[in-house]
C-alpha cells in the first residue's frame, strides 16, 4: 500500500475517470445507500454522476457509509475505482460539491498552474 503514497493521486470526477485508467486517483462525493457486508458502494460526485467504488473487502456486518466519502484507489478499464482506502468526512461545514466539481475541472483544464 505504501506505493500509492509515492505517486500522484489527482482529484478527479466521474467525467475524468477514463483519462486515468490504470492510475491512482482521489474521488469525493456523497455515498449512495450502502448495506452491511457490501463489497461496493456508489458515490455521487459534484456533477451528479455516479462512480462505482469496489472495496478491497466487504464492509463488516454493522458498517455502512453515509454522507460525504473520500476514496483513493486505482481506476480500471470500466472506470470503476478499486478502493485502497476510503473514509467518511464530516459535512460540517457543508461542502458545496458543485463548486468542488468546478475546481476539479479547472485544475485539469489548466495543468500548467496546478500540475
Amino acid at each position: 500500500m505504501d506505493e500509492i503514497f509515492e505517486q500522484p493521486r489527482p482529484r478527479v470526477n466521474a467525467e475524468l475517470l477514463p483519462k486515468f485508467q490504470g492510475k491512482h486517483v482521489t474521488v469525493l462525493g456523497n455515498a449512495g445507500s450502502t448495506k452491511p457486508n457490501a463489497d461496493r458502494i456508489e458515490i455521487i460526485d459534484g456533477s451528479g454522476a455516479t462512480i462505482q467504488v469496489l472495496l478491497g473487502s466487504s464492509l463488516n456486518g454493522t458498517e455502512t457509509l453515509n454522507g460525504l466519502v473520500e476514496v483513493v484507489g486505482r481506476v480500471d478499464e470500466s472506470n470503476n475505482v478499486h478502493a485502497v482506502l476510503y473514509r467518511e468526512l464530516s459535512s460540517d461545514p457543508e461542502i458545496d460539491l458543485g463548486l468542488y466539481n468546478s475546481c476539479i475541472k479547472l485544475t485539469h483544464l489548466h495543468q500548467e498552474f496546478y500540475g
